[in-house]
């Protein structure tokens, strides 16, 4: 095969650049509904726009780009790669959610029902739940079809345009996520992890819990909920 150069974009550099954005944008969380949390999160998201597509934009000119790996929610780079027409992957280091159209029976993010038990009720209150939010979604969509016609980016029908026609590589298993069809595109690898040192940000007692098990295939999932771990309790649960 000939030589080729293949495209990483992610976002360690983007949010380390955005930092002083971040507390402005994502305040304290607690009491805060799911709606308005997911769209502070998205806002937060979308002024890393700027970063972005001008650092991605400047790489793929300076070098023909084969393959470009993107990060699900870095959207400054998905308007570049689209842009200048470079075959990308998206790279999902969370669950599903609702990065497709699920069918109405699949539960809504959020919500903690269970599949197999759900209700005509709640399968009624999933339906509802995405209604609301693609409302909610209207903003998000405005925003970043803005940017996108700025750029001379194709625009988006709606926010999961942006991955319906491209591989879309999730780092989950079924078992953690719902049962449910999903597409060929769709590819869960289970967790995949970089190179190199470990986290550096690790409280001192679950850094040296996993360097004293460190070969024993221990295995640690982190939820959303877990960012707050406290004191001994949290360790304590980790441990479990």
């Amino acid at each position: 095969a000939g030589r080729f150069r293949v495209e990483t974009v992610s976002l360690p550099e983007a949010v380390a650049a955005a930092s002083p954005l971040r507390e402005a944008v994502l305040p304290d969380v607690r009491g805060v509904g799911v709606f308005r949390m997911l769209r502070r999160y998205h806002v937060w998201h979308l002024t890393l726009q700027d970063v972005l597509y001008p650092a991605v934009a400047a790489g793929i000119a300076a070098a023909p780009t084969a393959f470009a790996i993107v990060d699900r929610y870095a959207f400054g780079a998905l308007a570049a790669v689209d842009e200048f027409n470079v075959p990308a992957a998206i790279s999902n280091p969370a669950l599903l959610l609702d990065i497709d159209r699920p069918p109405s029976y699949v539960p809504a993010p959020f919500l903690g029902a269970e599949p197999n038990t759900s209700s005509v009720f709640e399968r009624s209150l999933f339906v509802f739940y995405r209604l609301l939010q693609r409302v909610f979604d209207a903003d998000l969509l405005r925003e970043l079809n803005a940017f996108r016609d700025a750029h001379n980016a194709p625009q988006l029908a709606a926010p999961a345009d942006a991955y319906t026609r491209r591989l879309v590589v999730t780092h989950s298993v079924f078992g953690f996520e719902y049962t449910r069809p999903i597409s060929r595109l769709q590819r869960l690898t289970g967790p995949v992890f970089p190179a190199g040192p470990g986290p550096q940000r690790l409280r001192t007692d679950l850094k040296r819990w996993l360097e004293k098990t460190a070969g024993h295939r221990d295995v640690v999932v982190v939820r959303y909920d877990s960012f707050g771990l406290g004191g001994g309790r949290g360790a304590a649960a980790v441990r479990r």
